[in-house]
């Protein structure tokens, strides 16, 4: 699972809100470092965001035209609820992604069988 792709920043699909704050810092931790290090972790069909929505947000604002990705089957993934008034399946998920209602800040987290692995992309790379 250590291959990863470069996708489009435009193909690439929120399926939650995001901090403010922690895409500021990421977007000074990011420039700061010059080098790109955890892919973000996508839904192979539907280009989902899984895990990494403050790493794209700041991509974004950072200009960037694409991100190192690994896209992942939702049969490889456990998915959990952070909130009690929430229920959360893959079905769920893809389509707040789909339709553009995102679900509040913090509603999912995403368990993988595997480690994620650590790259070393110079950001020129990604403009």
């Amino acid at each position: 699972m250590n291959n990863f792709n470069y996708i489009d920043i435009k193909n690439l699909l929120p399926t939650e809100k995001f901090s403010e704050k922690r895409v500021q810092s990421l977007i000074s931790t990011i420039s700061e470092a010059g080098i790109w290090t955890i892919p973000i972790c996508i839904e192979s069909d539907s280009h989902a965001i899984m895990d990494g929505h403050h790493r794209w947000e700041s991509a974004k604002r950072l200009g960037f035209s694409k991100i190192p990705c690994l896209k992942i089957s939702y049969d490889k993934v456990k998915v959990i609820s952070r909130r009690k008034d929430y229920i959360v399946t893959p079905e769920v998920i893809i389509n707040a992604a789909l339709s553009n209602n995102l679900l509040p800040y913090k509603t999912t987290r995403h368990i993988f069988a595997f480690k994620i692995p650590q790259i070393n992309i110079e950001l020129k790379f990604l403009l």
